[in-house]
């Protein structure tokens, strides 16, 4: 005969006997009168219903003849204001988060708690009034904010840390503090109005909504777009770069209006703040080209939180960004659609950047010949020929370019993302900078001296000539006389992307170290902030020497 195995519901007042002699455990008595001692952390063991408590066994009912259950304290008889008493049976160990009045949280990750308190992040999360938890522990009873709590079921006002007590089968208590926050950024949601389950790709995928959010919860704007994945690396899996074309050029988060933008993961920055940092000090430092304007934010695409991003203007012609003219690159690579030449002396391979600008047929070709007769005036041995070459030139940019991505140390200043613009009087211009997520010191092993623009590409040439050698130490110490305010903006700003970068953290695993533990995590993430400000610091120091 096939054997039944059931989960017991238990009548808990009147069904079990009390035994002193078991406390803290389940007695089963077998119809061959054999016993059996389970612990009593085998049951469901907090009391969601006074009247049944639920018991997993895997053994036969025909053979259990009778059950023997601890006693468990009333209700009535809990003193929630008797002193903490720690016990096996009054222990939590970690929550979940189901949903909330607004959001279906659904978190794949829960917060352990540490000396009894615990912070949860939740990035995407502005309305704090009704988030429904679900307790993993030991006790008999869990209090919240003095109310029996039925886990899992009722919702908590998380406005204010809430105050959570659990209650083992003999009355003693144990006190947890639980806290909620969101990471103080705005939040960016793109969701598609046709697919949500539609797969991100490379190609533009059009209808989608965006939304931007005020971290007050406040909607900034919101309108129709077509979005995408950006770069040779794109993988659905992974924290991708993102285009984003609006309708209807928008004023996003205080941001000039604009419909072409980009999202920023800084996927190898463990502090977040390197692509940030560079904007930082362009637009307030030097600032001969226009920088784009960015704002930190969460961004969230069909429902799925995506971490920890910087949401920026794109490099475009445009009125409110560059006004004319054309934008070329410098790429060590080009697609096979992009319109683009090789200069003829120093090889570098120019891109244009902004379609919209006509940059094909006459355009390229003239574009071509001023690259050419620029290079070939700078590379001259013929210092008047030199002096014409200069003359082509922003020279204010030129400067400000080359200090500034020597203070980054970018390696790839001539070769990558080396942006430059073409005023329509055919005057070169270097800039705008863009993405510096990489660069600062990243490498463990990224030493703070060295030299890589200014004995390189045509920053060599240029020096050659003294007036543009002194004109670059002398504008070098306008950055130089600023590193306090440098150093004190990188604190600042860590202190606000802590709660975005822990849950960033919990998303993508940028430590390696598997820890869902805030104060542990901060303590890393200070730590990594720390050695980005030293490296600053000595950059700063040894560049301020060997300019001299």
């Amino acid at each position: 005969m096939k054997n039944t195995f059931l989960t017991l519901i238990m009548l808990f007042y009147g069904l079990f006997a009390y035994s002193n002699s078991i406390y803290n455990s389940i007695q089963i008595i077998k119809t061959d009168n054999s016993q059996i001692t389970y612990p009593i952390a085998w049951s469901d063991s907090v009391i969601s219903n006074n009247s049944n408590q639920t018991l997993f066994l895997s053994i036969p009912t025909s053979e259990i003849k009778e059950i023997i259950y601890p006693y468990t304290i009333a209700e009535n008889e809990i003193n929630l204001s008797a002193n903490d008493k720690k016990s096996f049976f009054n222990q939590l160990f970690s929550v979940s988060l189901k949903q909330s009045k607004n959001y279906q949280l659904n978190c794949d990750y829960t917060i352990e708690f540490n000396e009894n308190s615990a912070t949860f992040i939740l990035s995407y999360l502005t309305d704090f009034t009704a988030i429904v938890p679900e307790f993993n522990c030991f006790g008999a009873y869990i209090f919240v904010n003095g109310k029996l709590f039925k886990n899992g079921e009722e919702s908590i006002d998380f406005s204010n840390p809430a105050e959570i007590k659990i209650v083992s089968y003999s009355g003693d208590i144990q006190t947890y503090s639980l806290s909620i926050k969101n990471a103080a950024l705005p939040l960016v949601t793109l969701q598609s109005t046709e697919n949500e389950n539609e797969e991100i790709t490379t190609e533009w995928k059009e209808n989608f909504m965006f939304i931007a959010t005020n971290a007050n919860g406040r909607k900034d704007c919101n309108g129709l777009s077509e979005f995408r994945g950006r770069g040779n690396n794109f993988a659905p899996d992974k924290k991708n770069r993102y285009g984003i074309k609006l309708e209807e050029k928008t004023k996003i988060l205080d941001m000039p209006q604009g419909k072409r933008w980009i999202t920023l993961p800084c996927n190898n920055d463990k502090s977040l703040l390197r692509a940030e940092l560079g904007f930082y000090i362009y637009k307030n430092f030097l600032g001969s080209c226009w920088t784009p304007n960015y704002r930190a934010c969460e961004l969230i695409i069909n429902n799925t939180h995506k971490g920890s991003y910087l949401l920026t203007e794109q490099i475009r012609i445009t009125d409110e960004r560059i006004n004319s003219g054309l934008i070329l690159s410098i790429e060590n690579d080009a697609d096979d659609d992009d319109d683009s030449f090789f200069s003829s002396i120093s090889k570098s391979l120019f891109v244009f950047q902004d379609p919209d600008a006509g940059a094909i047929g006459t355009k390229m070709i003239r574009t071509q010949v001023l690259i050419d007769k620029f290079e070939s005036l700078l590379y001259s041995d013929n210092s008047n020929d030199n002096n014409k070459a200069i003359e082509l030139i922003n020279k204010e940019s030129f400067i400000d370019w080359m200090i500034f991505n020597e203070i980054a140390k970018n390696e790839n200043a001539f070769s990558k993302d080396c942006y430059l613009n073409i005023s329509t009087e055919n005057i070169i211009s270097m800039g705008p900078i863009w993405d510096m997520s990489d660069y600062f010191g990243l490498k463990s092993n990224d030493s703070h001296e060295d030299f890589v623009v200014i004995n390189h590409g045509w920053a060599k040439q240029l020096l050659k000539d003294m007036s543009f050698s002194t004109s670059l130490h002398q504008r070098f110490q306008v950055i130089y006389n600023q590193k306090n305010a440098i150093l004190n903006w990188i604190d600042e700003e860590a202190k606000k992307k802590l709660p975005s970068a822990f849950s960033n953290e919990l998303l993508h695993n940028n430590f390696d170290e598997k820890s869902n533990n805030y104060s542990s995590f901060s303590e890393k993430y200070l730590e990594e902030v720390e050695q980005l400000k030293l490296w600053i610091d000595a950059r700063l120091e040894w560049l301020n020497t060997a300019l001299r």
